[in-house]
């Protein structure tokens, strides 16, 4: 790794190209929001969400950790790189044919036929993971950014605009799918380009345990957060049907956008460059007060304005069929400032090889969530989401 006396000028530059990644991507989301918002109907996106539920779900094991371990191993030698791409191949490609042969039991987990043959499409988004991760983590060890910014943006873009175009076409929930496939194809060969791996398929067991000595409790980390963050989505589907999950995840995903926007900007840079100082606990917790301080001073002032223009928000950037998902962004827009300032913790504490903490931390979260919104439905009749609604003028 390189000194620390850089460090500061890179963590800036790095920030610099994610900003511009970002701003650039959140533009291509926002269209595709207000596009498909009016070309789809909520059963649409509800089909695709419950496939993507169980894709996030199982993204969590995509390299048991490995990943993420060679950005935060402070000695990297070329077996570990070896080592991680073979073993990330072979777990894409395991996790793709157990997506395929166990698609029928999430149809009939989300009472959608619809979504088995597209789950199963989707299943080739993990083949392509498997071959790009230890690219994309080499990149992030390197702080290399601008190439990670672009490679993103583009991708992204590719994937948007052919969602969009087979969406006008009259493809339904099969053009999501579709632009998610383009996408990854995009960003695999891109960065197998800009990072030329060992395409080696052998497996050295000593620098495996090692890796996996930091990789196993990140992924232990990872499955039970994307429980708690998917959990919800596979508890109103089930118990409400694929249109209510349409209404909950479009609310959902708009609201999670300043969280993602952290991620994709600040919290990418800051893991390798807070890895470089896991040492120097003082440094560490000077940085995550200075980034919690900032983002309260931000969010709580925009969650607010977002409770209040809600209504508004929702019909402009999803139409007038969308009303019933303003409910769910006001509530979620509450707690935005806790969500971005968790992350800002999951950033600060994976630095400093805290995973397994953080994973019992999680449980908590993830039982908080799904046995909320179990006690939720439970309350609230769910007529109101099942009755036939009137077609807008």
């Amino acid at each position: 790794m390189t000194d620390s006396a850089s460090l500061p000028r890179q963590v800036r530059r790095g920030i610099s190209w994610n900003l511009v990644g970002a701003v650039s991507t959140n533009a291509m989301r926002i269209l595709v929001v207000v596009v498909l918002g009016r070309v789809l109907d909520s059963h649409d996106f509800g089909v695709v969400a419950a496939a993507l539920s169980v894709i996030a779900i199982l993204h969590m094991v995509r390299d048991l950790g490995i990943g993420p371990a060679l950005i935060q191993r402070r000695e990297l030698a070329p077996g570990h790189v070896a080592t991680a791409f073979a073993a990330s191949t072979y777990l894409g490609a395991a996790l793709a044919g157990l997506i395929f042969a166990t698609a029928p039991l999430v149809g009939r987990l989300y009472h959608s036929p619809e979504c088995v043959e597209l789950l199963r499409a989707l299943a080739a988004i993990f083949v392509l993971r498997g071959l790009a991760t230890t690219s994309q983590m080499m990149c992030q060890r390197a702080m290399n950014f601008r190439a990670v910014a672009l490679i993103d943006t583009l991708a992204y873009s590719a994937g948007s605009l052919a969602s969009i175009a087979l969406a006008l076409a009259g493809l339904g929930p099969w053009s999501l799918a579709i632009g998610y496939l383009i996408e990854e194809a995009a960003s695999t060969a891109a960065f197998l380009v800009l990072h030329r791996p060992p395409f080696t398929l052998r497996i050295d067991r000593a620098r495996l345990r090692e890796l996996l000595g930091f990789g196993t409790g990140q992924t232990l980390f990872q499955i039970v957060n994307i429980i708690a963050t998917q959990g919800d989505n596979i508890v109103v589907g089930h118990a409400l049907g694929a249109a209510a999950l349409g209404y909950y995840s479009r609310a959902y995903d708009l609201i999670k956008l300043p969280g993602a926007v952290f991620t994709n900007i600040v919290g990418n840079v800051l893991f390798p460059a807070f890895s470089r100082l896991q040492d120097d606990r003082a440094r560490l917790g000077a940085a995550f007060r200075r980034i919690l301080f900032v983002n309260a001073l931000v969010l709580i002032p925009a969650s607010a304005l977002l409770v209040v223009l809600a209504p508004e928000a929702i019909r402009i950037l999803m139409g007038p069929r969308w009303g019933e998902a303003v409910l769910p962004f006001q509530i979620l827009a509450l707690v935005m400032v806790m969500r971005v300032s968790y992350k800002v913790g999951v950033v600060v504490a994976s630095a400093a090889g805290a995973v397994y903490p953080l994973a019992l931390v999680n449980v908590l979260y993830a039982v908080c969530v799904i046995a909320g919104a179990a006690l939720t439905i439970a309350w609230e009749s769910p007529a109101s989401l099942r009755r036939p609604r009137r077609r807008s003028p």
